[in-house]
């Protein structure tokens, strides 16, 4: 809150809720005339799919009209907040059974967790739910919980998956629900960041007069419903992206991160103490390999990297092999929140001391595990795993089972980056530069000493098929000659750069079959005993 005296503009936020495949076209075209008009950024909160009270689908690719209005929405300021997979629960009336009115986390009639739904079927509802969106350019970056209330597991298992939620959060307390009514963001029992919902919405109870007289009583307020009203009343409008690019609220009158810029750093303490180790370990600190390998990722990976992963701001990654973190530092200077695992215990204090003098070690993670075929994080808890010049060094033998943790941690429509790593079907080795040690074949191995044995590279029809076919290449618009070249199985060029992204496993996509035509077949069951109940 704003004390006397301070000079410090309050924030406010503005937030256009329950967008859905069924939203007011025309209202919702006048709201972004409005908000286009003043300049103002928001939040929209987001629905996958909409289901009707009848039971009805409508998606997303099926409303065209409603779904250019969200891409502009994106397009002249907004971002957008994934708000649950349906907004309601399968057929359970709670109470109407259509999207938009129903709770989709809890038993709202009977105030208790419905009965048999816990986090693991939350955050299959919630993985799918955004795959959905991603797939037709919309990007969320945040989480609004529909009608704020789920249980405390649920809670933490989505905000492992969105560190950043909009709204008043409900905890329990014995069998009463509270809800978290504060005027400005707070990191809650669950770890994520959340922006406070602390005005309500306009109804006939709760008129733009009664929200402008809250604002007078508030100096940190959620969201405004008369522009110019709040502007009068001082407030200035916060852009919520200042909130997705950083692991906590950006300070007050902080610069934001320009992508284009070089790296500069900014912790000379940290910088000594980087110098320092980098020198104990007879490494040279202004080596472009060891002080100025994360400004070479910025100019060179960082382009790939955001045109690859548009939405990556804000989402959890994975890098396999940081060494000394350089791009774990690229990675968390465009937003994302980092957790990094190394093999070798060496590079984890160096690695820790880079972060910090370019201050972006609060979001990043460095891990130290004896073994990458065996990750001790949750099954898709990760947006994206980031490979850079990595697998390669991995043993033959391993390469298969580190490609399958990848899959198990990757959840569904997230991606697998695979840079900087050294093509075997290349003539000269991309890392050592020997000539032909590539085409060397592996039994020479077992008649050569350890130290003599050839770094090789790695086929890249071995990625693929360590990672399976329910995954599809993403690849940027190219000439037949360049898909030729690129090709994800063979790739004639010294480093391999490949893109995937994760789809349904059969048995997830059998699952999902089952339970949809259970769902069907139960529903019009019922729909006969209806009608034979009338009777």
């Amino acid at each position: 809150m704003v004390t006397p005296g301070a000079t410090e503009l309050p924030k406010t936020i503005f937030r256009l809720e329950d967008l859905s495949p069924a939203a007011d076209i025309v209202s919702l075209g006048k709201t972004l005339d409005v908000l286009e008009e003043c300049g103002v950024p928001f939040v929209m909160t987001v629905v996958p799919l909409y289901v009707s009270p009848d039971g009805v689908q409508t998606t997303w690719r099926q409303a065209p009209h409603q779904l250019a209005l969200v891409k502009r929405a994106q397009a002249i300021g907004g971002t957008s907040f994934q708000h649950g997979y349906t907004h309601q629960y399968k057929s359970l009336k709670n109470p109407t059974g259509g999207s938009l009115i129903d709770w989709e986390f809890w038993d709202k009639p009977n105030n208790l967790r419905i009965k048999g739904f816990f986090a693991d079927e939350a955050m299959t509802r919630i993985t799918e739910g955004r795959a959905i969106l991603e797939d037709v350019g919309i990007h969320p970056q945040g989480w609004t919980t529909p009608h704020y209330l789920a249980p405390g597991d649920v809670y933490a298992a989505v905000s492992r998956l969105y560190p950043l939620a909009l709204e008043r959060r409900k905890y329990a307390l014995g069998r009463a629900r509270r809800g978290q009514l504060l005027p400005y963001p707070v990191k809650d029992a669950f770890g994520a960041w959340v922006l406070p919902e602390n005005a309500g919405y306009i109804h006939a109870g709760n008129r733009p007069a009664d929200i402008l007289a809250l604002a007078r009583t508030m100096k940190a307020l959620q969201r405004p419903w008369v522009v110019s009203g709040l502007q009068a009343e001082g407030y200035e409008f916060a852009n919520p992206k200042d909130y997705v690019t950083t692991s906590a609220p950006r300070a007050a009158g902080a610069p934001p991160i320009d992508s284009a810029a070089p790296l500069a750093i900014v912790d000379q303490a940290a910088n000594a103490r980087f110098r320092a180790i980098a020198t104990a370990m007879n490494l040279d600190p202004d080596h472009l390999w060891v002080g100025g390998y994360a400004d070479f990722a910025w100019k060179h990976s960082r382009p790939h990297y955001a045109s690859s992963l548009p939405w990556i701001s804000g989402r959890a990654v994975l890098e396999l092999g940081f060494n000394i973190g350089a791009t774990s530092i690229m990675l968390a200077m465009l937003g994302a929140h980092v957790t990094a695992v190394e093999v070798d215990p060496k590079w984890v204090e160096l690695a820790r001391a880079n972060a910090a003098r370019y201050g972006v070690a609060s979001r990043i993670d460095f891990v130290q595990l004896a073994d990458t075929r065996s990750l001790p994080y949750l099954d898709n808890a990760f947006d994206l795993v980031s490979c850079n010049s990595v697998l390669e060094y991995v043993p033959h033998a391993m390469r298969r089972g580190v490609l399958a943790e990848i899959d198990r941690v990757l959840r569904p429509g997230g991606r697998v980056m695979v840079v900087g790593t050294s093509n075997r079907m290349w003539p000269r080795e991309g890392h050592s530069q020997k000539l032909l040690v590539n085409y060397l074949p592996r039994f020479v191995d077992h008649v050569l000493p350890p130290a003599a044995r050839p770094q090789r590279g790695v086929f890249p029809w071995e990625l693929r098929a360590g990672l399976g076919l329910s995954y599809r290449r993403i690849a940027p618009p190219q000439s037949l000659l360049q898909r030729v070249k690129m090709n994800e199985l063979w790739q004639v060029s010294k480093w391999i750069k490949l893109t995937f992204e994760k789809g349904e496993n059969r048995s997830d996509r059998a699952a999902r079959l089952t339970s949809a035509v259970a769902s069907a077949v139960k529903t019009r069951v019922a729909g006969i005993r209806r009608r034979f109940a009338r009777r």
